[in-house]
């Protein structure tokens, strides 16, 4: 039996889609344009790459991570993906609407996809390294105060394991 494949409508506008143009894109799921977009923004802009890491908590947990692929839905996972693309590829200089400075190093990524809101705080560190600490569904204008809180522990907590592993190897 054969099956005619739908084309996967236009966010915008009412015209028709072309598939011969969109050949990339066409009947891929949600995941599969986030892999996408992640993996061809890592392949075109190899200068100047920022290493981004997963803070990890002592119980071996990976707050941000988890909260990316578990609490997310595919359109804010595919969001957050190309974000955190941008962000290894642009580093210190992604700045508003993108990226903003908290306080104490701790800085946001803003995702945003129509009207869901999410935040994701991260720290720099010395050696072109961006530590990615943990994140949130922002539901208030304010943002949460034990969130920051929360990302400023992570950061105490890597920065006293590194100096530890430093010291060790000495």
């Amino acid at each position: 039996m054969l099956t005619k494949k739908v084309p996967i409508p236009r966010a915008r506008g009412n015209k028709k889609f072309n598939h011969k143009k969109n050949k990339k894109t066409y009947g891929k799921s949600v995941d599969n344009m986030s892999r996408m977009i992640y993996n061809d923004n890592n392949l075109t802009k190899e200068v100047n790459m920022w290493t981004i890491e997963f803070y990890k908590k002592s119980n071996g947990e990976k707050p941000a991570k988890e909260f990316i692929l578990n609490d997310l839905d595919k359109k804010m996972r595919a969001t957050a993906l190309a974000l955190i693309s941008r962000l290894k590829t642009e580093g210190n200089k992604l700045s508003m609407p993108y990226s903003k400075y908290i306080e104490d190093g701790i800085l946001e990524l803003r995702i945003k996809q129509s009207s869901n809101i999410a935040r994701v705080f991260y720290f720099f560190v010395v050696g072109s390294k961006i530590v990615l600490t943990n994140g949130f569904v922002k539901k208030s204008q304010k943002t949460p105060p034990r969130e920051i809180e929360r990302a400023k522990e992570y950061k105490k907590d890597y920065e006293r394991s590194n100096e530890k592993n430093g010291k060790q190897k000495n």
